[in-house]
């Protein structure tokens, strides 16, 4: 997994926020998808970011995709606006 993170481009970028929905929604997926934003460079993961809060309402309703809603506000909260 840290290899396909540190390898991450557009193209993987994009293939992850078309499946950031399925991913959030699931145990292994939203770990996944917090994992990923830890450790892949910043500026790889605002595109996944903004994926996420544009689905903001739906995340914070499921029960794993809270999580990486929570992880985003928490670590990352510069990118949510009050």
């Amino acid at each position: 997994m840290i290899v396909y993170i540190t390898l991450l481009n557009s193209s993987s970028t994009m293939y992850i926020c078309d499946k950031a929905y399925n991913m959030c929604k699931h145990p292994n997926g939203c770990r996944l998808v917090q994992k990923l934003l830890e450790v892949a460079e910043e500026s790889k993961t605002l595109p996944i970011i903004n994926c996420l809060l544009d689905n903001f309402d739906m995340f914070v309703r499921d029960q794993y995709g809270n999580y990486v809603i929570q992880y985003i506000i928490e670590k990352r909260g510069k990118y949510v606006e009050p």
